[in-house]
């Protein structure tokens, strides 16, 4: 998948050194509260297992069966990528991006208001939101 390969090689640029699997926890959110930890092989199986079969994929057309699939091969790649992500403090661009489709509701189609929009995002972002929000949510309870 050339989308975790970019995924990767934009974290590096952004650091403009070369990253290694020991992580810098200078000022990031895994160093500042113990109860925030890394990302686990286990926690992106469990994520991918929730997806969808059959549900739209984003712009790099990944499919979510795709990664279901393979997610005993993916989770380590994912794993380090999320990991960057939460120690580096950013969230990749591809992970921010949606296709977007109008949904007719009812009523005449030349009226924009009986439409509504579709965001679809990659389904790698949605692995990693699912986890995110697992652990937030773990931690405001």
């Amino acid at each position: 998948i050339n989308v975790a390969s970019d995924l990767v090689a934009q974290l590096q640029n952004r650091n403009n050194s070369n990253i290694s699997t020991t992580f810098n926890t200078h000022n990031n959110i895994l160093s500042s509260n113990k109860k925030f930890e890394f990302i686990t092989t286990n926690d992106i199986i469990k994520a991918t297992s929730k997806l969808k079969y059959g549900s739209s994929s984003g712009i790099d057309r990944t499919s979510s069966d795709l990664l279901k699939k393979y997610n005993i091969i993916l989770c380590k790649p994912l794993c380090h990528i999320f990991n960057l992500c939460l120690s580096e403090n950013i969230v990749p661009d591809a992970f921010k991006v949606a296709l977007i489709t109008p949904i007719h509701k009812k009523g005449p189609i030349s009226s924009i208001n009986n439409f509504h929009p579709i965001s679809v995002i990659l389904n790698i972002a949605k692995i990693f939101e699912k986890i995110i929000k697992t652990r937030l949510m773990s931690y405001l309870e």
